[in-house]
């Protein structure tokens, strides 16, 4: 018994194993920073502006950054470990949601004075390890099948895709796990209906949209894809009970954090496009 039980898990041994060893090697070959990933950080860790050109008043003439200000703007100094408000204020000037900025200003407060890939992928593996769980959980949920729910985990972690959003240290990763959980959820209460799972799918989208607010696009599609179904069947009460904590959430993120959402509406943060380019030495 004990043998088969240990020739039962060898699968899973090895597909975690394998998946450990494909993100390490591309993370160990990362070299170079998308301007994207820079301002990731700054955005996480800068007390003296969201941006590069909060540095500098006369970045229209040619500004030169050094590696000092640079660093400054993308590390976190040991006076400013866990400084969340600033954090909430850098995004309110940006297009995005915190959430994600809050996670990585916390890794980034476990090092102070130090800036690394490291902080960024080592985020992003516990994101892909939180993904693969979820993941695995909802394809068990629709195939009943333990090697069938492993084999649709390896679609997803040995594709292009997936390692392009590991290497890409941006909210990518996180919105991932947020739409994988969400995805579960619903599949559960549409088998086994509770009040519980309703709240915990409102909670999933509160977080979603603080991560990247074309959450909500996917999330109506699969909320209303829901309640037709339920509305099919005529169950009311199930569509009663599933609608409200998601409309409760969309209301909420919406007052929470309008400030941010006026800035993608109306793109205003985006100037840096048509801002001349700017270096570094």
């Amino acid at each position: 018994m004990m043998k088969k039980r240990k020739l039962e898990w060898w699968p899973f041994v090895l597909f975690i194993g394998l998946t450990v060893c494909l993100m390490l090697m591309w993370s160990l070959r990362k070299e170079g920073w998308f301007l994207d990933e820079v301002y990731s950080y700054g955005l996480s860790n800068s007390t003296e502006g969201p941006f590069l050109t909060d540095l500098h008043a006369d970045w229209e003439n040619g500004t030169v950054f050094d590696r000092d200000e640079l660093m400054q703007y993308v590390m976190v100094a040991e006076n400013e470990r866990f400084d969340y408000a600033t954090v909430y204020y850098n995004q309110t000037q940006d297009v995005h949601p915190p959430l994600y900025y809050f996670f990585l200003h916390t890794v980034c407060s476990l090092f102070p004075g130090s800036f690394t890939k490291w902080t960024g992928i080592g985020l992003n593996f516990v994101f892909l390890g939180c993904t693969l769980a979820a993941m695995y959980a909802l394809a068990l949920e629709l195939l009943h099948d333990s090697k069938k729910a492993l084999f649709a985990c390896a679609l997803y972690v040995f594709n292009r895709q997936a390692v392009t959003h590991f290497m890409l240290i941006r909210m990518y990763m996180l919105l991932t796990l947020l739409t994988v959980l969400l995805a579960l959820l619903v599949a559960k209460s549409l088998h086994r209906p509770s009040i519980g799972k309703d709240l915990a799918i409102g909670v999933v989208i509160y977080l979603g949209m603080m991560t990247q607010y074309f959450y909500v696009v996917y999330a109506f599609l699969l909320c209303a894809a829901y309640d037709l179904y339920r509305l099919h069947e005529r169950k009311w009460k199930e569509i009663f009970l599933f609608s409200i904590p998601a409309l409760a959430v969309l209301s909420e993120c919406c007052c929470l954090f309008r400030r941010g959402i006026r800035n993608c509406i109306h793109r205003k943060m985006f100037l840096w496009r048509r801002r001349p380019l700017m270096y570094w030495t």
